[in-house]
């Protein structure tokens, strides 16, 4: 993201064709208008794919957060272009974390649901997206205090469980989990 507002998708060069040298870094698309936030929230997700993204197969997902507060989503097909996708969530003040999880696949080839999480007025939310219908954003959960932005998202392997990383309003970190009984809140780390 610029300090314009806009988003830049970058690559890098690594393999055939060799149009450019190796390792050469160089910006394929500008899109989007109006962020104020970004955060870990690209994914290359299974959508698109019939098996595993690779070999540059599945769509990118982006979700930036707008000055104006809201976030949106924009995705790039295989060979295409970044489109817009939907405008969904106010108040936000952050950038949003984004994966694919395995909630909704139906095995560990299948397409999983989006979980974002993203700080809003103090406070975490987690948004879901469930990709094999290609539904709306859905607010699942609000929880937390003194939450200033998400530094990061993964959904671990036991329980799989979703797990974040919160930088808190005081400078100090703190680890939240959910499992099947809802968010957690962790330790608070130095």
């Amino acid at each position: 993201m610029t300090r314009s507002g806009v988003a830049e998708h970058w690559t890098k060069h690594n393999s055939w064709p060799w149009t450019a040298p190796p390792g050469t870094w160089y910006r394929q698309e500008v899109f989007g208008a109006g962020f104020g936030y970004s955060g870990p929230s690209l994914v290359q997700s299974r959508l698109g794919t019939k098996g595993f993204p690779e070999n540059g197969l599945g769509e990118l997902h982006y979700v930036g957060a707008t000055s104006s507060g809201a976030m949106q989503h924009w995705r790039r097909v295989t060979g295409g272009m970044w489109e817009y996708v939907t405008t969904f969530g106010a108040g936000v003040t952050s950038g949003p974390a984004l994966i694919e999880g395995t909630y909704g696949a139906g095995n560990e080839a299948g397409i999983g649901n989006f979980e974002l999480c993203v700080a809003v007025g103090e406070q975490i939310q987690h948004w879901w997206r469930h990709n094999s219908s290609g539904g709306p954003w859905t607010l699942g959960a609000e929880f937390g205090n003194a939450a200033s932005r998400v530094v990061g998202l993964l959904q671990g392997t036991y329980g799989t469980n979703l797990e974040i990383i919160v930088q808190r309003t005081d400078g100090r970190y703190q680890h939240y989990w959910r499992d099947g009984a809802g968010w957690h809140a962790g330790v608070i780390m130095v």
